[in-house]
This record gives C-alpha cells, structure tokens and sequence, in this order.
C-alpha cells in the first residue's frame, strides 16, 4: 500500500504542476471531459479542478473509480481500491475473488436473504437488479459545476423482470 500511495503522490504532483505551467484551468476552474483514455473502447467521464481529480465509468454502473486530491502536501488517491481476483496462491485460504470491480456508487437491489457478511466474504448473493452493472448516459448540465449520469435497470422476481428502476446520479463539482 505505501509503494501505491507514493507512486499516486508523485503522479499527482507532477499533473498539478504541469497543470499550472500550461494555465489548464485559465477560462475555468473546472473541467469536464469524456474520454477513452484506458483503450476499452467505453469513454470515462472526467471532472477535473486544481484541487481534486474524480474519474467516472459510465458503462460500468456510473461508478466512481478514482477520486484525487491534488493539494500541496496532500496528494492521494482516496478512491485507492484493489479489487480480488482469482489468484491460485490464494485457493484454500478463504480469499474470495469480487465479483465486480471495487469502486464507489455501484448500486444493487439485494433479495431479503442477503446479508452484509455476504457482500463482505464475496459469498454468492443474490442481487434481483441489474443496476450493477447498468450503462448510465451521462448529461452535461447548462451549469458547467453539474453533469448528471442517468439509467433505467430492472427489478426482477424469478428471473422476470417486474418493474423499472430509472437511476440518476448528480454530480457537483466544486473549484474552491
């Protein structure tokens, strides 16, 4: 974890000042950018300020998976997850892998019998949503401050779907 740290420290320090000797933010405080940066073929949603960086996956359920702050002396990555996989040192020894990808904001609809040591020993649950997983549109707002992510999912009882579930996340940027 303290290699992690120290390498986003320095990652961050070095785009804050490079940020600063081009005047990123002259003309705004706060930029929103689409883009495919990672070569997964899906844009991400990036809301950038001088102070803190959020990266956003529309495609995989609206999730936050990066979270920066880039204040002098303050530098981390406060969103620093790592998700589980299957790894075979690991068999045997009560390490379940994830089942989605560790992030903030990913929502599910659990059946009654699920219970919190469920989702934290990754035994099987049963989430009767697909909200997961569920590719949000994302809305820039007049207020360059606001972008909404919105999407419709599905409830469903006995593998039917029974209802909709229209999802809006509001995203508020802040510059100072």
């Amino acid at each position: 974890m303290h290699l992690r740290q120290a390498i986003y420290e320095h990652l961050l320090k070095s785009e804050r000042l490079a940020e600063e000797a081009i005047s990123y933010y002259s003309g705004g405080e706060l930029r929103r950018v689409l883009v495919g940066f990672d070569y997964d073929g899906q844009d991400k949603l990036l809301i950038k300020t001088p102070r803190i960086n959020l990266y956003i996956d529309p495609a995989d359920g609206g999730t936050l998976f990066e979270f920066d702050i880039k204040e002098p002396g303050l530098e981390r990555n406060i969103q620093d997850t790592m998700t589980r996989y299957r790894e075979p040192y690991l068999e045997g020894c009560g390490v379940n892998p994830d089942c989605y990808r560790r992030v903030s904001w990913r929502l599910h609809v659990w059946s009654v019998d699920t219970t919190i040591r469920d989702w934290l020993f990754n035994t099987p649950f049963k989430d009767v949503s697909d909200l997961a997983l569920l590719r949000h549109h994302v809305a820039l707002a007049e207020d360059p401050r606001l972008v909404y992510l919105r999407g419709v999912g599905g409830f469903y009882s006995h593998g039917a779907r029974v209802a909709s579930i229209l999802v809006e996340k509001a995203v508020r940027g802040e510059s100072t």
